[in-house]
């Protein structure tokens, strides 16, 4: 059996560990999820849990290339105005966005492939916050408008799924239009 030189084993280790690297840095992709809220006269948004406003959120930086990726941010939108409102959200500038196949939540594709999902639910459980463009009709699950009496907060949890095959675009940033409605 013939021995190795300090030197090959080496040079053997030092390939093994930038072969390893390399593979890490092209087989590994980053996205970065960014949104903005955007609110009418008589909305505050706040972070959940605090009385520290919010103006967006970002949900930081996630590897997509093992698989999905599902992130969660929780807000409390206030009805800071003198009457009772209703509140409703939208994507704004939702280019190249469409409703899912139930119409209730907004989804992107490139091509035929899914790579963006977004979702708003009503923290508390039902009944579910869909856009009010939302194809879907709304029951007693899902609603289109939320009712928030004067100083009334309603908290929020919004979804982000990014599914593997977002590698095919770059990171995403959205505004949330929420509306106050008059009632």
């Amino acid at each position: 059996m013939r021995k190795l030189s300090k030197t090959t084993l080496a040079f053997l280790v030092s390939t093994i560990l930038l072969s390893s690297a390399l593979a890490v840095v092209l087989f590994t992709k980053s996205l970065t999820f960014t949104a903005s809220i955007k609110t009418t006269s008589g909305l505050a948004t706040y972070a959940y849990g605090t009385t520290t406003p919010t103006s967006g959120f970002g949900f930081g930086e996630y590897d997509v290339s093992l698989g999905d990726v599902t992130v969660q941010f929780e807000f409390a939108v206030k009805n800071v105005g003198n009457v009772p409102c209703i509140l409703t959200y939208s994507l704004q500038n939702p280019t190249g966005w469409t409703f899912d196949a139930t119409g209730k939540w907004y989804q992107r594709k490139v091509s035929t492939v899914l790579v963006w999902e977004i979702n708003v639910w009503h923290y508390s459980g039902l009944p579910n916050f869909i856009p009010e463009t939302a194809t879907y009709t709304p029951d007693a699950n899902y609603v289109k408008q939320l009712s928030l009496a004067i100083g009334e907060t309603v908290n929020l949890k919004m979804t982000l799924k990014a599914f593997q095959q977002s590698t095919i675009v770059e990171s995403l940033s959205f505004i949330i239009d929420l509306k106050a409605n008059s009632v």
